[in-house]
């Protein structure tokens, strides 16, 4: 009678070390995959806001360029067309030809001149 007892026990011995060590065992794989998953989940976070933000920069520049585009007027020249051969350069009668002696020329850097700022003197003058 005792070696059975001594044999259930070893068993039953055996058995709740078992259990105790799988059950651990399956809590760190638990553990193990939530961190795995965890920084998957942040690369996929930080990735879709690189590509979000690279998106909306693309849409902010694409919508200026259009306005730009809308703004700008195309001017064309009716008559100068060199592909029409029927037409004589200058002999058409919607050609326009126009001196441009007449109109000084336009620099750029003269526009974007800084006018002279008028001393605190001149305003306090001027001032009733």
């Amino acid at each position: 009678k005792c070696r059975l007892l001594i044999k259930v026990q070893s068993h039953i011995r055996g058995y709740l070390s078992w259990k105790a060590t799988t059950r651990l065992a399956r809590e760190v794989r638990l553990q193990q995959a939530f961190e795995y998953f965890t920084n998957i989940r942040q690369r996929l976070l930080e990735d879709a806001q690189i590509k979000i933000r690279y998106h909306w920069l693309k849409y902010i520049k694409n919508k200026k360029m259009k306005k730009k585009k809308k703004g700008k007027k195309k001017f064309t020249t009716v008559g100068s067309n060199s592909s029409n051969s029927s037409l004589v350069k200058g002999k058409s009668m919607y050609s326009v030809q126009v001196d441009t002696s007449k109109f000084p020329p336009i620099s750029i850097a003269s526009s974007t001149k800084k006018l002279p700022m008028p001393s605190i003197k001149e305003i306090n003058d001027t001032v009733p």
